[in-house]
């Protein structure tokens, strides 16, 4: 999949990298890809934040991802919505449509080029949504149970259940008196 995704890039209709791009990322479930826009997007000083509330737990938890966008990631989420746009130099803003225009199609065709790439998924209809379970899953393997809850906005409990491979950890051979 990691193979997969780094080829996007070099596809025509940046589309198809912006949309994954926020699952890779960002661990956004499609549908919250297809419904995001510029406001999505906040600067802190020098640093640029992904910003919302996922639809999913905006009636229960209503918990807000708050995430930084590393700068390189950045600079190609403006090369690829300036492509998508037909513009030159306007950065992403608020107010100018969709994210992804068309992305209820973009997601179906990506769907099918993953399956394709990937013989795994062949018989899996969302495959894209490994690409967010794929990213929650390192989240949590490489920094914690808490960052990936942060970074996904779904509760612990569910990310463990659904997400990260709990058994996949590495453990640390080591003295339980050097932890207590």
């Amino acid at each position: 999949m990691k193979k997969w995704y780094g080829e996007l890039w070099g596809l025509a209709d940046k589309r198809y990298w912006l949309a994954a791009t926020m699952m890779v990322q960002f661990a956004m479930r499609n549908g919250d890809v297809v419904a995001a826009d510029g406001t999505y997007f906040v600067r802190r000083g020098e640093q640029m934040y992904l910003s919302y509330t996922p639809h999913k737990t905006s009636s229960s938890s209503g918990r807000t991802v708050v995430w930084p966008i590393h700068p390189n990631v950045w600079q190609r989420i403006e090369e690829a919505r300036r492509a998508i746009s037909g513009e030159r130099s306007s950065p992403v803003n608020a107010g100018e449509g969709p994210l992804v225009p068309g992305g209820i199609a973009v997601f179906r065709t990506l769907n099918g080029m993953l399956r394709d790439a990937v013989p795994g998924l062949r018989e899996v209809e969302k495959a894209t949504y490994e690409l967010r379970k794929m990213r929650i899953d390192a989240e949590y393997r490489h920094h914690s149970a808490e960052r990936a809850s942060a970074l996904s906005g779904d509760d612990i409990r569910t990310l463990s259940y659904y997400y990260a491979d709990v058994g996949n950890l590495a453990p640390v051979v080591e003295m339980a008196e050097d932890l207590i």
